[in-house]
């Protein structure tokens, strides 16, 4: 009896023994088929399986006219949403929170599925949570460990909120430091903040760690991102993101093919360890200055 594997299953799916690629790190999982009717392989196969992805979902994503993406979320849709293939008729998708709906399930199915019936799609968050995996099949989905069915919008729901809730905790201190600094934007005119070229806007502490830590939030002037850059005098830790300010005064995203600001303004967090006070060389736009992490600090008490 053929049938569908559960999302969290590590199988080979769809494959007969010996068509799988050398080297591919599926090798030691036990083959799993759910058809009698499944040709051999073909070498331009995968490649044409996730073309068609790609196209349909956005065709599907300009006529739904999703949400635009956050800081902490990647584009609604583009190639880095697709996963390298894996040798069998899986095609691994990263797929963004507003593409989990019902709607979005039935449109695989019937547009994409129908085309390539012994294909499926696959969605995991994280590799050590089985239960964040989702499975859609030509009539059925799965997801985590539960049976494939045939409608799943119960399931769809529960996984969203587990989701957010992983989302939450894994990025909870960036996204209330983020909640903090977005309305700082707006205090002054982005003509304000081009003509300071690099300016602080806020500071946070953390004292939970190991050696504390300290991060400010920086205003930079800048067409590019690598028009954008900060690097210490010496070697010492230093981290952080940057993330384009759009027309609206909020915080972008630079994933895909948003390395532009079209505001020529961007926000970077900076974090290091607080008994660290190193100068910085700090490019915006094409010029170049020297600061210490001590005299942004002071810039917030003035």
């Amino acid at each position: 009896m053929f049938k569908y594997p559960a999302a969290s299953e590590e199988v080979i799916y769809n494959i007969r023994p010996g068509e799988l690629f050398e080297g591919s790190n599926l090798e030691s999982l036990p083959y799993v088929f759910d058809t009698e009717k499944m040709e051999p392989l073909d070498e331009y196969e995968p490649e044409y399986a996730h073309e068609l992805v790609l196209r349909r979902v956005a065709l599907y994503v300009n006529d739904r006219r999703l949400p635009k993406p956050t800081p902490l979320r990647w584009p609604t849709w583009s190639s880095d949403c697709i996963g390298d293939p894996t040798g069998d008729r899986t095609v691994p998708v990263i797929s963004p929170l507003p593409l989990l709906t019902a709607d979005f399930i039935e449109f695989v199915q019937q547009r994409i599925l129908q085309q390539i019936p012994n294909w499926r799609l696959r969605y995991c968050e994280a590799s050590d949570q089985p239960d964040l995996t989702l499975a859609i099949y030509p009539n059925a989905i799965s997801v985590g460990n539960s049976p494939p069915v045939k409608d799943g919008t119960k399931q769809i729901q529960e996984l969203r909120q587990r989701l957010e809730v992983r989302e939450e905790t894994v990025h909870g201190e960036l996204i209330r430091q983020l909640r903090e600094v977005q309305p700082l934007i707006r205090r002054k005119s982005p003509r304000h903040w081009r003509t300071a070229g690099v300016a602080a806007l806020a500071k946070f502490e953390k004292a939970d760690t190991a050696e504390p830590l300290q991060t400010i939030w920086l205003v930079q002037a800048g067409r590019s991102s690598a028009e954008v850059a900060v690097a210490p005098e010496y070697e010492v830790y230093l981290s952080g993101n940057v993330y384009p300010i759009t027309r609206s005064g909020k915080i972008g995203q630079i994933y895909g093919q948003m390395w532009r600001s079209p505001t020529h303004l961007w926000v970077r967090q900076l974090e290091c360890r607080k008994a660290d006070l190193p100068h910085l060389y700090v490019t915006y736009g094409k010029r170049r200055t020297k600061i210490t992490i001590q005299e942004l600090v002071d810039q917030l008490n003035h």
